[in-house]
């Protein structure tokens, strides 16, 4: 009698190792020192286990900043009395601190719009956009920008909070040393004496923009369901 013999295990199965144990092996280390290498060791394989499901230290630190987004993006659950301006500041705020989870690899992430939790953010948040007059493009835009705004700011907060890059007061500062800052009163006036662009005042005030803008085009009509898009 023959006896059937099990499935062939592919590369990397043998080692009872998949990409969560990976991805969470490799958010036990800092940025710095996550490598395959470093990995691997931690799960008590050979490197080129890893291999099987993750193919380099680029994809590592790619598969980890978009678990730290993933965990860190809080459920957003709206009232039913939140209008669209009020929503809008819940997603965003959402969205900088997922990115802010992500740390110092905030830089790998690619494709955020694969993650459920923001997936059901971003359609409740068109829900509220529809509903307060939006036509489709103009709620599309909104989004847009209100993904430009938390980006932008977490990232500025991460860099100098780590150390990557200065402040822009002391860039302003170091590139004036080399041109002479009489050339550039008015630069130098306001890096002399700089206002906190990094701290959650910025957010609120560039969503303040935004939304205050976005009422400007429901008023005028230009962002109204209905209008014409056509160009003509």
């Amino acid at each position: 009698m023959r006896i059937a013999s099990s499935p062939k295990r592919g590369a990397g199965e043998k080692a009872g190792i998949d990409v969560h144990t990976i991805v969470a092996s490799a958010r036990t280390l800092s940025p710095d020192a996550m490598t395959m290498q470093a990995v691997a060791q931690l799960l008590g394989v050979d490197r080129s286990a890893l291999n099987h499901h993750v193919k380099g230290r680029p994809q590592l630190l790619q598969l980890v900043a978009q678990a730290a987004f993933a965990d860190g993006f809080a459920d957003v659950v709206f009232r039913d009395d939140e209008d669209w301006r009020s929503a809008s500041r819940m997603y965003a705020w959402a969205y900088a601190q997922a990115l802010g989870a992500a740390g110092p690899l905030v830089r790998r992430l690619t494709d955020v719009g694969q993650e459920t939790r923001f997936l059901r953010a971003t359609e409740a948040l068109l829900g509220r956009l529809v509903a307060g007059g939006f036509n489709d493009e103009a709620a599309v835009r909104f989004l847009v920008a209100l993904g430009y705004a938390a980006r932008g700011w977490m990232r500025d907060r991460i860099e100098t909070t780590e150390g990557l890059e200065m402040r822009r007061p002391e860039q302003t500062q170091t590139a004036l040393g080399a041109r002479g800052h009489d050339a550039f009163p008015h630069l130098d006036r306001v890096s002399r004496n700089p206002f906190d662009t990094y701290g959650v005042s910025q957010l609120n005030h560039v969503l303040d923009l935004l939304i205050k803008g976005a009422d400007a085009e429901l008023a005028s009509g230009a962002a109204s369901a209905g209008a014409d898009d056509s160009g003509d």
